[in-house]
């Protein structure tokens, strides 16, 4: 069947363009119904930030109150009680503010929710604002739970219909401009919060007063504000209604396209099943944004005493979502430009840290933590990758160990500008944060004028030239031939198989043992009780007669001694081989952590003194060992198709297993005391019996020898099962 072609006269495409340029403008309707429901956005954060400043005179207020109407003294610890329970019953109340909102949205609508939700906010600020006139402790709890449960309403009600009266085009920015209003809100309630201002004991409560008048203004406004057009037409089923609805809107009476687009939508959901909780929870897609908004709500409960714990534990999550997101952009932006990227992010990161102290805020903290950990993850992934791809076969174990060897560097670093007398004191220690800046801005400067890694040129861009001019760039040799000779071949096995997913990963047998042997290698560092000895070190050197700033001194020793043994490590990698390294390492830090702990249990000033010794025997085998070699094997181990996946999949395994170290120690170490020592004792045996069966050497290997020793080696497992390992 044929098809005539269509002709568009000149006039037709015009009315065409003129009538998209309308639909994309942001009109004047449009606005003030984003500016009203953003006041929501607003609100929410000033509520949210209001409590940080004159906690101290609430703290006052409460325990005024229960002295003079129950003739009752408080303690310090009851009140710090009671002001934690309001902070928890906050979270369970918006959880329940969010659940009801589930029903009402479909219920009322997204308009008449936003405005219940400012009534309930307007009511709650009138009700603590009153609490100090009345003398009473119970209104102000009733005022944050009425708060509390309008947030819930809020932070549901606003994203959405934000989403559904926006275009496609700028849905996103729109969207964003909530959490604009809302951090605006914090900032604004740590300026009005000065006790110069209204953060006073006597002005606390007016502070209460100022999101009344907001949510006032905010029930005029879209009350005269239209309904979500697809609301209206999805959930009421009012089609001219809708029309109308978008045509106000866009300004513009032609919306029949987008019109069709909202009923082929909601032609989907008529024929599709009524999505349930059950459902949420058993569908693959939904499943994890599901887990992500539960991990959010377990924070908000967080008290004060675990805060510091939930820093190092999100670190981890965030670290791990950073090493995840580089596996895409390894491909996409490419290696050199992730890590110029990352460095960005890391002078972000720190210069938010930096400036929390000058203005006072807990969350800027916590915000720089997760730019700088999502920075890490793209860091741990990137720069081992591109060190090795730029690397020779002769030199790639020494040049990826120097990672390692500046990372322990940076430690030892950090620890000699952290004592109270350079600026780790309590007046100066943001001032630590604004090293690595410097450091970040000459790294993206020297950055930018290296060439990208010829690897990534020429299998990922297929750029021959400039992956051919990059190599004679770092051999400074024009004939390099034959090295890129074999990066042609390893491009004609990529391009010959199937595109690799991780899924394809942990199903091919050849991966799949590369991949078991990264993260064992990988958690033989983990699990190697390394963090447990750097935390007991200066105890024990304590308990070996040292005075305690003499003991203190010992351990920045022991990081001192740590970067000499990576500087070893980096000598020996390429003569000695990964394996034999891996092994006798592994072997000592068994020995050292059976002394250790043997020794922590002795009353004799010499079996302090071993386990003084120990201690240093230990860093010194962490360092040549799984602190270096871990990632010399994963840049090996793996063709460029699969390094980057193979490498997020890795650090999964080792920051879920962190974090989740970071909660359950303190419990170990409790029942367990020096005992803990045998336990990480058994787990370094453990990982050495794995690396002498099954790693294999491949020092002065190519990436192909490797990969064709793995398939052949799978081949063989078929039939007999994992093969020991004896030569390559």
């Amino acid at each position: 069947m044929s098809t005539k072609p269509v002709r568009v006269k000149m006039e037709d495409m015009e009315e065409i363009r003129e009538n998209k340029s309308k639909q994309s403008s942001l009109t004047f309707t449009f606005l003030v119904t984003m500016f009203s429901i953003n006041l929501s956005g607003f609100v929410m954060g000033y509520l949210f930030g209001v409590f940080k400043q004159p906690s101290q005179y609430i703290h006052k207020f409460f325990y005024r109150s229960i002295h003079e109407h129950y003739n009752k003294v408080t303690t310090e610890a009851e009140l710090t009680g009671m002001w934690g329970f309001v902070f928890f019953s906050n979270s369970i109340f918006r959880m329940i503010g969010s659940q009801i909102s589930a029903a009402l949205l479909n219920f009322l609508g997204r308009k008449d929710v936003i405005i219940v939700a400012a009534l309930l906010n307007f009511m709650a600020n009138f009700i603590i604002s009153c609490c100090v006139s009345l003398d009473s402790v119970e209104m102000f709890y009733l005022g944050t739970v009425v708060f509390s449960i309008a947030f819930g309403l809020t932070n549901v009600a606003c994203p959405i219909y934000l989403s559904e009266i926006s275009t496609v085009k700028n849905r996103g920015r729109v969207s964003i401009t909530f959490i604009l209003t809302l951090t605006t809100g914090v900032l604004f309630s740590s300026i009005v919060g000065f006790d110069s201002i209204l953060g006073s004991q006597t002005s606390w409560n007016y502070l209460f007063e100022i999101p009344m008048l907001i949510n006032f203004i905010q029930v005029l406004l879209i009350s005269r504000c239209p309904e979500s057009p697809k609301y209206l037409l999805i959930k009421k089923k009012k089609c001219a209604e809708a029309k109308k609805a978008l045509q106000t809107f866009r300004r513009n009476p032609n919306v029949d396209q987008e019109l069709d687009q909202l009923v082929q939508e909601k032609n989907i959901e008529e024929s599709g099943n009524k999505l349930t909780r059950k459902e949420l929870i058993q569908n693959k897609t939904l499943r994890p944004r599901l887990l992500i908004s539960i991990v959010t709500m377990l924070s908000l409960t967080a008290e004060l005493t675990g805060m510091w714990g939930f820093v190092f534990f999100s670190n981890c999550i965030f670290r791990i979502i950073g090493s995840q997101i580089s596996a895409t952009l390894l491909n996409f932006l490419g290696r050199k430009d992730v890590i110029i990227v990352a460095a960005l992010l890391n002078f972000m990161g720190n210069f938010i840290i930096s400036c929390c102290v000058s203005l006072d805020s807990v969350e800027m903290f916590y915000f720089g933590t997760v730019v700088f950990s999502i920075a890490f993850g793209l860091t741990n992934v990137a720069c081992p990758i591109y060190l090795s791809e730029i690397s020779t076969v002769k030199n790639r174990g020494r040049v990826s160990i120097t990672f390692i060897l500046t990372l322990t560097t940076g430690v030892l670093f950090s620890s000699i500008v952290g004592f109270d007398s350079i600026l780790g004191s309590q007046t100066s220690w943001n001032y630590l944060f604004e090293i690595p800046m410097l450091i970040n801005f000459i790294q993206v400067l020297v950055m930018s004028r290296c060439p990208e890694s010829p690897k990534y040129l020429l299998i990922k861009k297929k750029n021959y030239a400039e992956a051919k001019k990059a190599l004679q760039k770092f051999r400074r040799n024009p004939n390099v031939d034959q090295e890129l000779h074999q990066l042609v071949q390893e491009k004609n096995i990529e391009e010959s198989g199937n595109k690799l997913t991780r899924k394809e990963l942990i199903k091919n047998k050849s991966l799949r043992q590369r991949l078991i042997i990264s993260i064992v290698s990988i958690l033989s560092l983990t699990l190697s009780g390394n963090n447990v000895i750097n935390i007991y070190s200066t105890s024990i050197f304590m308990n070996a007669g040292f005075p305690r700033e003499i003991a203190q001194s010992v351990t920045i020793a022991a990081f001192a001694l740590r970067v000499i043994s990576t500087v070893i490590a980096v000598v020996l990698v390429d003569k000695a081989g990964r394996k034999p390294l891996f092994i006798s390492a592994l072997i000592g830090m068994f020995i050292s952590t059976v002394i250790i702990g043997s020794c922590l249990e002795m009353e004799s000033q010499i079996g302090r003194m071993a386990a003084s010794l120990s201690v240093l025997t230990f860093v010194i085998a962490v360092a040549v060992g799984p602190g270096s070699i871990p990632m010399v094997l994963i840049s090996e181990l793996f063709t460029s198709n699969a390094k980057a996946k193979a490498a997020s999949i890795t650090a999964i395994f080792s920051n879920t297993l962190q974090g989740t170290l970071i909660f359950i120690f303190p419990i170990i170490n409790r029942r367990f005391g020096a005992s803990v020592f045998y336990m990480y004792a058994c787990m370094h045996i453990a990982c050495a019996i794995f690396a002498w069966k099954y790693i294999p050497e491949t020092k002065g290997k190519s990436i192909l020898e490797i990969s064709s020793y793995f398939e052949k080696r799978s081949t063989k497992t078929k039939k007999h099962g994992y093969v020991h390992v004896s030569k390559f």
